[in-house]
């Protein structure tokens, strides 16, 4: 995932987010090098449980996790759900890197927060994240090292799904 979304030189102070369906990881790096990984048991699944105890249709809940998700706030039902449902998850994250910055970094700092994953394109959740953490969460681009006809072929979104394998990909790149 590093190596799709981050040159080397920019490996100071950022934590890589990859949220899956079932498990998310986070990775801190800092002084160009890896630094802490920690695993979280939840991930998108887990948004789309939470909409369907709503009562929610699974083609509604589906449709709702891509288009609307919480970039609103928590208006309705499926939002309140989701944001329930995205707590333990915002913790661990905030507590991986409080463990990073005190005790692995003694003083070094957490600057950005880069999304990845086929959960992170839940709409709002960067924002969401952002205002949690304090500091700026983006949605990464996993194709910023291909050239533009990679974009024809997969949309920097639709991208996100694929970053490991985009990364590995990069491995054997000149």
């Amino acid at each position: 995932n590093a190596r799709a979304l981050l040159d080397e030189d920019e490996a100071n102070g950022i934590a890589l987010v990859d949220i899956g369906a079932i498990s998310t990881g986070v990775a801190i790096f800092g002084d160009g090098t890896l630094q802490i990984t920690g695993t979280v048991q939840t991930g998108g699944d887990r948004w789309y449980e939470a909409v369907t105890k709503t009562g929610t249709t699974d083609v509604d809940a589906k449709r709702f996790l891509y288009e609307e998700g919480i970039k609103s706030g928590a208006k309705t039902k499926e939002q309140q759900a989701v944001l329930a449902a995205l707590a333990p998850l915002v913790e661990e994250i905030q507590h991986l890197i409080k463990y990073y910055e005190n005790r692995i970094r003694r003083g070094g700092k957490v600057y950005k927060v880069i999304l990845c994953g086929g959960g992170s394109s839940l709409p709002g959740l960067a924002t969401f994240l952002a205002k949690g953490a304090n500091m700026e969460v983006l949605l990464g681009n996993p194709l910023r090292h291909f050239d533009q006809r990679a974009s024809k072929i997969l949309a920097p979104s639709g991208a996100l799904r694929f970053t490991a394998a985009l990364g590995l990909a990069l491995r054997g790149a000149p």
